[in-house]
């Protein structure tokens, strides 16, 4: 009786041992590929996310440049404003007829990108020349050899060449240059008469005029 209960007794433990080997097989036949293919998933999912970021990252400018008194768009900060893109400074608060530099953070998704503003004045100074007449010898004031002077931020206005002289009297081509801060130089063509009792007047060249 007893060697019957010892042959059971073996054939039970045969049999549990037996059931864990097929659990065991069943288990790794389950659970591997399961974590395989989360450890795939989790890198691809990785590999896009920074794809996508290193493509956001080179749609947004680190530094953009506006004209005086232009409105602050997002447009301005993109080569292609992303739909979700927004800005985290209040622009409003600033003042676009104030030249100078400012910090920008704008937000994409859950990304955070920084940005300089620089306003600037990129408009040349406009006026319009006005005829002078004088006599043979003298020098004619160029801020008075313009009207209408408009220019954002303020300009300079002198004769093309400071020492030019006119001994002989003739009709002359003189060109004023207007210069504003931000080396904005656009050039005027004055008309100028320069009277002589001594010497007959008659028409003369930018060329003929001599320097000091």
């Amino acid at each position: 009786m007893k060697v019957i209960d010892s042959i059971g007794s073996a054939k039970r433990q045969f049999n549990i041992f037996q059931a864990l080997g097929h659990v065991k097989r069943v288990i790794s036949l389950i659970v591997f590929p399961l974590f395989l293919g989360l450890l795939i998933g989790a890198c691809v999912c990785m590999y896009l996310y920074y794809t996508l970021s290193s493509e956001l990252d080179r749609l947004v400018y680190s530094e953009v440049t506006l004209e005086y008194a232009h409105p602050i768009e997002l447009k301005n900060f993109f080569t292609e404003v992303p739909s979700d893109a927004m800005f985290l400074t209040d622009v409003k608060a600033i003042d676009t007829t104030q030249i100078g530099s400012y910090p920008i953070e704008i937000k994409v998704g859950t990304r955070h990108y920084d940005s300089i503003l620089n306003i600037v004045d990129i408009t040349p100074p406009t006026a319009n020349p006005v005829p002078q007449e004088i006599y043979a010898g003298e020098a004619p004031d160029p801020v008075a050899c313009v009207k209408d002077v408009y220019d954002l931020s303020g300009c300079r206005i002198e004769f093309d060449d400071p020492d030019y002289n006119f001994t002989t009297g003739g009709n002359y081509a003189l060109p004023i240059r207007l210069t504003d801060a931000y080396d904005n130089l656009p050039r005027l063509a004055l008309h100028l008469d320069a009277l002589s009792e001594a010497l007959e007047q008659g028409p003369a060249e930018l060329g003929q005029l001599q320097s000091a």
